[in-house]
């Protein structure tokens, strides 16, 4: 099961597996959430466990809901199984991702 919750420091915490069956709730959700920050907004990903190409589209149109709210997205703590997705499809240039605190932090879980 995945989910978006409020953290601390009104960061935003996804948990869990993005497949495509999570992403479809997850979507709504997030797009809820983004709505409510105030300003720029930060996604902590270290606590997602497996990604699939779902998942991407899941950060990109977060990305793209947030643009629409005048609010930047960032995404911290991106997991290898993510972060590699993300520079094979070209898509570093267009998610804006901070300095993983774990960069080792890597998906560990199957689908």
């Amino acid at each position: 099961m995945a989910d978006i919750t409020c953290g601390e420091d009104r960061i935003a915490l996804l948990t869990g597996k993005l497949t495509a069956d999570s992403v479809i709730e997850l979507k709504d959700k997030g797009e809820r959430l983004l709505d409510s920050f105030a300003g720029s907004i930060v996604i902590d990903l270290s606590e997602v466990s497996y990604a699939s190409s779902a998942g991407i589209a899941l950060l990109l149109s977060w990305q793209r809901t947030a643009a629409a709210l005048g609010k930047p997205v960032r995404y911290i703590n991106v997991p290898r199984c993510l972060s590699g997705m993300i520079t094979v499809s070209g898509l570093q240039t267009i998610l804006s991702t901070a300095d993983n605190k774990h960069e080792s932090t890597a998906c560990t879980e199957g689908a």
